[in-house]
């Protein structure tokens, strides 16, 4: 089954105008996804506290790899 997986780290306020903190907005993003209730998707959404911009995208890809390939070897 296809799946999203948000993964975000604390990265603080974003630039501009209208300071939003990333970390709600993708927890937000997530949530509007899994409110579609769609059968055929899944969403996962994964906080990673201890990184930042700059190491998030390495620690939740490999995240995103352990999930896949956890799942598949139980099914």
């Amino acid at each position: 089954m296809p799946g999203v997986i948000i993964g975000v780290g604390k990265e603080g306020l974003t630039p501009g105008d209208t300071p939003r903190v990333m970390e709600v907005d993708a927890n937000l993003l997530a949530k509007k996804i899994k409110s579609t209730k769609s059968k055929n998707l899944r969403t996962h959404f994964d906080y990673l506290p201890e990184e930042d911009h700059v190491t998030v995208s390495h620690h939740a890809v490999f995240n995103a790899f352990r999930r896949l390939f956890h799942a598949k070897g139980t099914e």
